[in-house]
């Protein structure tokens, strides 16, 4: 696809004056130049872009995504876009386009529909935030506004006219190694073992998977090979075919060393969770006007049983707490364990939020 021509030279937007969400974004100097913003190819087109101003050692991903009040949820956003950071592992930048250099000019690749988002319907953005290093700092989250032509109409089968674009979008990848999902903030894995990551994607396409310049782990197939330390970042591609084109998703990765068989026999460790509250000793509070569904997690594996008990207020069957319940609610998870960890329950005291 050719590089649409910048006729009126190129557009220095100060994203601090064009953010759409408003306290973290207002203290932003962060600068974002280049163009073109407005009427771009509905099919898919190229913008040039350089990000100046970035605080020092900070990284931001810079993504096409549907225009929220919030910042937008991966599911929003056209795949990973670009990475820019000031330093990459390394120091060996890859040369695909999937990341760049703050105050180096890069193309953003963008397309009017992309996942559930059609842009002829829905106003897009150009979206700015920190990367997997500082996943919860927002004070450098902005956008610009982004608009498309009009799609082009294309004979149908029946001689009328078609508003289905050639490609519908950029292809969509997920990717997991064993239960965890893969994602812009680091994920620990155990670097003791050989990993095998799963890529799926929506067009079918068979993806390629490389271990990126600078880290430290070897990949062979879908093999992630064991005994590496650090720091890792997978990047995952897709090639398209004639629906979807062409995406590539970088994941980082670190170490959680874990020993695959205990020194010695223990309890099993359970982990539970309500939505995304960790619960514990102190009383947890949730909204009891809806069914809660509680997950517990077990490091031997085993499937807990989890029970309401008797005195409390609240009924559970299997992992759901059902809606309606007032006052107080004890909730009892149990492993039985296995050959490596022995039986343990945990407690957990809930409370009604108001």
């Amino acid at each position: 696809m050719k590089l649409k021509s910048i006729t009126t030279g190129l557009i220095a937007i100060a994203l601090v004056a064009a953010a759409a969400l408003p306290s973290a974004a207002a203290t932003s100097k962060v600068q974002i130049v280049g163009g073109p913003l407005k009427a771009l190819a509905f099919a898919g087109d190229n913008i040039r872009l350089t990000v100046k101003g970035l605080p020092k050692k900070s990284g931001v991903y810079v993504r096409e995504c549907l225009a929220t009040t919030k910042r937008p949820t991966a599911a929003q956003c056209n795949g990973n876009g670009v990475w820019v950071t000031p330093s990459f592992p390394g120091g060996v930048y890859p040369t695909d386009g999937t990341v760049a250099k703050s105050n180096a000019e890069f193309v953003l690749p963008v397309v009017g529909a992309f996942g559930t988002t059609d842009c002829s319907i829905s106003k897009c953005v150009i979206f700015v935030q920190r990367d997997h290093l500082g996943p919860t700092d927002k004070s450098i989250d902005t956008s610009v506004k982004i608009s498309f032509a009009a799609k082009v109409a294309t004979p149908g089968a029946t001689g009328s006219a078609s508003t289905t674009p050639v490609a519908i979008g950029p292809d969509v990848l997920t990717s997991t190694i064993g239960t965890a999902t893969l994602g812009d903030p680091p994920t620990a894995i155990n670097a003791s073992v050989d990993q095998t990551i799963v890529v799926k994607t929506l067009s079918g396409v068979t993806p390629t998977i490389v271990a990126l310049p600078g880290g430290n782990c070897a990949i062979t197939g879908t093999t992630i090979a064991a005994g590496w330390s650090g720091y890792c970042v997978v990047q995952a591609t897709s090639a398209g075919n004639a629906s979807y084109t062409k995406v590539s998703k970088v994941y980082p990765l670190s170490v959680a060393k874990t020993s695959t068989t205990p020194a010695t026999i223990g309890p099993d460790v359970l982990t539970s969770t309500i939505g995304t509250t960790t619960l514990g000793d102190a009383p947890t509070a949730i909204n009891a006007s809806v069914d809660q569904t509680i997950v517990v997690k077990t490091l031997s594996g085993v499937i807990p049983t989890i029970v309401a008990l008797p005195g409390g207020n609240c009924v559970i069957t299997g992992t759901t707490i059902a809606a309606g319940w007032s006052g107080y609610c004890v909730v009892q998870a149990t492993s039985a364990g296995n050959a490596s960890y022995t039986k343990v329950s945990k407690v957990y005291p809930l409370s009604v939020a108001k």
